[in-house]
């Protein structure tokens, strides 16, 4: 998905890399945060290609209300995002974070196959 991500936003653009820690936190669940952050941090140095500007997003709850909230609260103009591509009853019992964002989304969402 940051292989499309980043072409869509080529140099001109600003990639947001949204991590979300699917719990609710505890005020004392700092570390938590902080360890995503820092994977964020490397995901962002070993992925992104040199040149992209980037905004690191890191927040918790409902993956895919995370995903829509965040969308809505920046001027993004898609949604690019990976499928870990679950199926059959595994798909029904688990739901499908990228199939929900897709349907409540108010921006065009990619969604590319892991």
């Amino acid at each position: 998905a940051i292989r499309y991500a980043s072409r869509l936003v080529g140099e001109e653009g600003e990639l947001a890399l949204l991590h979300v820690v699917p719990l609710a936190l505890e005020d004392e669940d700092y570390q938590v945060m902080e360890d995503a952050i820092e994977e964020l941090r490397e995901f962002e140095r070993h992925s992104v290609p040199t040149g992209i500007e980037c905004v690191r997003i890191v927040t918790s709850g409902s993956v895919y209300e995370s995903i829509i909230r965040a969308s809505t609260a920046g001027s993004h103009e898609v949604i690019v995002m990976g499928t870990h591509g679950r199926t059959g009853v595994q798909r029904l019992l688990l739901g499908s974070v990228a199939e929900k964002v897709v349907r409540q989304s108010d921006i065009p969402v990619l969604v590319v196959p892991d």
